[in-house]
């Protein structure tokens, strides 16, 4: 194939598409949109569709189709942080945090050694994050505060815990 083909088999392929959509209607489909509701949840209307399966894009479709519902989003209600092992001993590399809030939450997690180390993660669907913190440099019987903060959508929440390691 030569340049003027290959030029006159692309724009054949534009004006198809161009055609087509013109022709089916293309621009006048309509998409749900959500409605909200006294309780807080969105209500949706969806096309119930044709004979053929395929969605009515001609006409009113108000007072048409199926009607869904939406949970609202999950509050940002708790914050709770606990340790894997409360009292690790010397030589252990690491401490599991794990942090339960709300699905979807940003968390910030401070550990105060001799100084400060922050972390921070994402609380996935069933609102948990787990941290591993390195303790080999965190001294024998010097109790390490872990703090939590939660955020989500303008909310936050703070909890505590600690461990204290221990010699053997």
């Amino acid at each position: 194939m030569n340049r003027r083909t290959v030029a006159i088999v692309g724009l054949a392929a534009v004006a198809t598409i161009v055609i087509t959509a013109a022709t089916s209607g293309g621009g006048s489909t309509r998409l749900p949109l959500p409605i909200t509701v006294a309780n807080g949840a969105s209500t949706h209307r969806a096309p119930s569709g044709n004979a053929h399966g395929g969605i009515d894009s001609g006409g009113s479709s108000a007072g048409q189709g199926q009607t869904y519902t939406t949970a609202p989003p999950t509050p940002l209600t708790r914050c709770t942080v606990s340790v894997s092992n409360p009292s690790p001993r010397r030589g252990q590399t690491a401490e599991t945090v794990t942090v339960q809030t709300a699905p979807g939450a940003h968390v910030a997690l401070d550990a105060y050694y001799s100084r400060r180390s922050t972390h921070g993660g994402l609380a996935d669907s069933g609102g948990a994050v787990t941290f591993d913190l390195p303790i080999n440099h965190a001294p024998v019987g010097f109790t390490v505060r872990v703090t939590a903060t939660a955020s989500l959508r303008g909310v936050q929440k703070t909890c505590s815990t600690s461990f204290t390691p221990v010699l053997f």
